[in-house]
């Protein structure tokens, strides 16, 4: 959703930039770093760290909102289109698998994972891959109209 944008993490990652595809030119500079993932969604960019998820806007570079994470599982976010999704571990519950809403971060659902699933994303969909099985995770996608 920002094909005009290639984003730059540069050498040291103390910072994200975004460049414009045309001009080569930077547009927008964000202080921090992406270690735990970066994705584009909705005009957004979502980067996780290793205590904050922080949403930016993908247009002008300004912080749109930031949550507290705490340590993350996995170092890849991922979403169903709709809710950006992140693994945490929990003390007590093992691996938490958190749904946090696009527009302000807020935690929509959050549920346990296996330890040893390895996840992925096909066609908008998340799954948990484990030596045992193959376990659907979220929700439906909403059909296309």
């Amino acid at each position: 959703s920002l094909a005009h944008l290639v984003l730059v993490q540069p050498p040291g990652g103390t910072a994200l930039v975004a460049y414009d595809v045309a001009t080569g030119q930077p547009l927008w500079r964000a202080s921090g770093t992406a270690g735990r993932g970066v994705m584009v969604l909705d005009h957004r960019v979502i980067r996780a760290d290793a205590d904050e998820l922080e949403s930016i806007d993908g247009r002008t570079g300004r912080p749109v909102w930031a949550m507290p994470v705490g340590q993350t599982a996995q170092s890849t976010l991922f979403s169903d289109g709709r809710l950006v999704l992140l693994a945490q571990p929990d003390g007590i519950r093992g691996i938490t698998l958190v749904a946090h809403g696009l527009d302000d971060g807020r935690v929509h659902w959050e549920t346990d994972i296996a330890d040893d699933q390895y996840l992925v994303t096909v066609d908008g969909r998340l799954y948990g891959l484990s030596n045992r099985q193959t376990v659907a995770l979220g929700s439906q996608p909403e059909e296309h109209r």
